[in-house]
């Protein structure tokens, strides 16, 4: 399974990187091969709803989701400067995590919050030094 998770394309790399570091949710780690191809394909649905290059049918005509996963990520990096802009953010996307518009998973659980989150914490933890 190791090796598969390796053998995916770059939307995976939050995934790759989390499991080198053993930053997995306990789910990851199945040895049952269902589950976690359900998985992998529920993961890459939230990364790339729809397929590559197809628009979701309930988007607006002229969303950019690069544009707004970008925004957000900077929105995760500065979450006491931006706290209310993120708060303003999910409310417009009630249900879904705001960085993939999708369902699979809370904002809360997310790969990119938690690597974002590690990332602050680094940068503290350096600045103090």
């Amino acid at each position: 399974m190791r090796h598969f998770l390796f053998m995916l394309g770059p939307e995976f790399e939050s995934i790759q990187n989390n499991f080198r570091i053993n930053n997995l949710p306990d789910i990851w780690k199945t040895q049952d091969w269902p589950t976690f191809l359900v998985l992998c394909r529920d993961y890459y649905n939230s990364v790339k709803p729809q397929g590559v290059g197809r628009k979701p049918s309930n988007a607006e005509p002229n969303f950019d989701r690069e544009a707004h996963q970008k925004k957000v990520c900077g929105l995760f990096l500065n979450p006491t400067k931006f706290c209310q802009l993120i708060e303003a953010e999910q409310h417009c996307h009630p249900n879904k995590y705001i960085f993939h518009l999708s369902k699979t998973h809370q904002t809360s659980n997310c790969a990119v919050k938690r690597e974002c989150d590690k990332i602050l914490v680094d940068q503290k933890t350096s600045s103090n030094y």
